[in-house]
């Protein structure tokens, strides 16, 4: 015959069910207690990144920080004129080079070449190019004009452009582009 102990193994199921519950509680409270110990070492590191940023604000802030930030502020407008000085020199001085080139008796030597019956609107000079503007009432000194510069030393090139008569006036306009042999005294 058969004990039957119903109870026994209802007992037995009871105690492994216990087991499971002691597990999951002690698993839990593993769980929890990471958690806390995460969320209080995260709570202290904010807490402290809290306090650099504000020690460095209270840095920034301080009259000693402000009045270094004025005088790099300072020293950067002077950089910056001091730039813009170097360049209005370096301007002048290409300037004065070219104005070597480009003598008063250059442009006499220039106005013999020219017919009595041409004159100049306009001088442009940029370095040894020379711009002339000229007007005429004569229609062919633009030509002859330009073949005496064509066949003179001191012009490497001469170019003419922008020919246009004027038949109410009795005029030619006409520009004159020379580049001037680097060096040339005259």
């Amino acid at each position: 015959m058969y004990d039957l102990n119903f109870f026994s193994t209802l007992k037995k199921q009871k105690q492994k069910s216990n087991t499971l519950k002691i597990v999951g509680i002690s698993v839990l409270t593993i769980l929890l207690l990471i958690n806390a110990v995460l969320f209080g070492t995260s709570f202290l590191l904010f807490n402290k990144l809290q306090t650099r940023i504000n020690n460095n604000l209270a840095y920034l802030d301080s009259s000693p920080t402000k009045e270094k930030l004025r005088e790099v502020d300072k020293a950067n407008k002077e950089v910056t004129i001091a730039s813009e000085y170097l360049t209005i020199v370096k301007k002048t001085a290409t300037q004065i080079d070219q104005s070597k080139l480009i003598t008063v008796d250059l442009l006499d030597y220039v106005r013999k070449l020219a017919p009595a019956s041409t004159s100049f609107i306009n001088a442009q000079y940029l370095g040894p190019v020379v711009t002339l503007d000229c007007i005429s009432i004569n229609v062919t000194d633009p030509i002859n004009l330009y073949h005496l510069m064509l066949l003179d030393e001191h012009f490497v090139d001469v170019q003419m452009s922008g020919f246009t008569t004027n038949p109410n006036e009795g005029t030619v306009t006409f520009s004159i582009r020379l580049i001037l042999k680097v060096g040339d005294p005259s």
